[in-house]
C-alpha cells in the first residue's frame, strides 16, 4: 500500500486475519533499537562524566555537585526508559497501565524486582552492572583524588 510503512500493513493484516498470530518484525526491530540506544546513551554519559571528573581532579578543581545531581537524574531516566522498552515483560503482564510512571516513582526497588522477575539470577547480575554503571563517575573522581 503506498504511503504506509510496513509495520502498519503487517498489523492491519493481523487484525483482518486473527488466525495469523505472528509478531510484527518491524515493531520488534524498533523496540530493540530503542533499547540499545538507551543503553548506549547511558554508557556514553558515564564515559563523559567520568572523564570530566578525572580531568577536573587532575587540574586540582573539584567538579560541581550539580553535575553529579544532573548525572543521577539523566541516568535514572535512561535506565527507566530502558526498562519500559524491555521485551522480557510483555504488555499483558505489566502490573499497571502506566508502567513507566510506576517504574519512575519506585525506581530502584521495582527496577531491581523487574530485572529479577524477568531474568532470574541473571537479573541480579544486570542489577549489579547497572549499579556499577551508576557509580563509575563517583569512583573515578574518588580514585583521582586519592592519587593526588
Amino acid at each position: 500500500l503506498p504511503g504506509r510503512i510496513p509495520c502498519e500493513a503487517c498489523c492491519e493484516a493481523q487484525a483482518l486475519y486473527p488466525v495469523i498470530r505472528r509478531k510484527c518484525p518491524v515493531a520488534d526491530m524498533r523496540i530493540r533499537m530503542r533499547r540499545h540506544l538507551y543503553l548506549a546513551t547511558a554508557v556514553l554519559a558515564v564515559v563523559m562524566i567520568s572523564t570530566y571528573a578525572a580531568w577536573c581532579c587532575s587540574k586540582g578543581v573539584a567538579p560541581g555537585d550539580d553535575l553529579f545531581r544532573l548525572y543521577a537524574i539523566v541516568m535514572a531516566i535512561l535506565i527507566v526508559s530502558w526498562l519500559v522498552a524491555d521485551p522480557a515483560l510483555p504488555a499483558s503482564r505489566r502490573p499497571s497501565f502506566d508502567y513507566g510512571l510506576l517504574l519512575w516513582v519506585s525506581f530502584p526497588f521495582l527496577a531491581a524486582y523487574h530485572l529479577y522477575a524477568t531474568r532470574g539470577w541473571r537479573g541480579i547480575l544486570v542489577v549489579l552492572g547497572l549499579i556499577l554503571l551508576f557509580l563509575v563517575p563517583y569512583l573515578s573522581f574518588g580514585i583521582m583524588q586519592a592519587l593526588q
